[in-house]
């Protein structure tokens, strides 16, 4: 093709043709511009979908990450209120019995366990933190890096409080109730050993620091699992979001 257009111009040069050569060299440097033109567009549609399929990979990625942090909320609040369902029927036994049975001696062993019982929920949204630490979420869609902020500030709020309340709810045990149990070890396997409490049934039941120690662990774990069920509710409406997003964006490249 070079030698093609290098005959032409041999030619017009040789016929002393400059008029027609010029126009000539015109249209030969309009085609040349003209084919970068299309090399730079063919280049960037390429870079454009090679980007767009690593935008669907990250927020999948995202999606994922965050519908674990609504199962492991959904545990931990399903956790927490059966904690607090021992401890309720815990306070009825004090109010109602004298003498319990040894169920019952059991499950008032195995919700004083339960009062310092506190922790936060571990995070699953830790994968892409250098991809959201670039910049990729804000330049994909600044709403769903808005709303993945707030999930993650709520995050971090409801954490701390829950840090904060069982740091408390353990100094509440040490100092209040295991003082009134004797502990003893039995192992459930090769590699487990159990705790057991023991206690004077009569001893404890009327002990008001028992007592008011078991209502504040109540309080407080019940203060937790709202927050973690309205934690849960940002990660699901953001995960409807991403999706309805996915959706689209999958729609509109295709």
């Amino acid at each position: 093709m070079i030698k093609f257009f290098r005959h032409i111009r041999k030619s017009l040069l040789m016929e002393n043709k400059t008029s027609k050569y010029f126009k000539y060299a015109i249209g030969e440097i309009v085609l040349v511009v003209i084919g970068i033109l299309i090399a730079l567009q063919i280049n960037n549609w390429n870079e454009n979908r090679k980007q767009h399929k690593d935008d669907i990979v990250f927020l999948k990625t995202l999606k994922t990450e965050l519908a674990l942090d609504t199962i492991a909320l959904t545990q931990k609040v399903l956790s927490y209120t059966n904690m607090n369902l021992k401890l309720e029927k815990t306070l009825q036994l004090f109010k109602a019995k004298n003498q319990i049975t040894k169920s019952e001696y059991q499950l008032i062993a195995s919700a004083i366990k339960s009062i310092e019982m506190l922790t936060p929920i571990n995070k699953n949204t830790q994968i892409n933190n250098l991809n959201l630490a670039n910049g990729m979420l804000m330049r994909i869609d600044k709403q769903l890096n808005q709303e993945y902020l707030n999930y993650l500030e709520s995050t971090n709020y409801n954490n701390d409080i829950i840090t904060k309340l069982g740091v408390t709810l353990q100094t509440i045990s040490i100092q209040h109730v295991f003082s009134k149990f004797d502990f003893s070890t039995q192992p459930t396997s090769s590699t487990e050993i159990e705790l057991y409490y023991h206690f004077e049934y009569s001893e404890i039941r009327n002990d008001r620091l028992v007592k008011n120690s078991i209502n504040k662990s109540l309080f407080y774990r019940s203060f937790c699992i709202k927050y973690a069920q309205w934690q849960k509710e940002i990660a699901t409406k953001l995960l409807y979001d991403i999706d309805e997003f996915l959706n689209g964006k999958i729609e509109t490249n295709d």
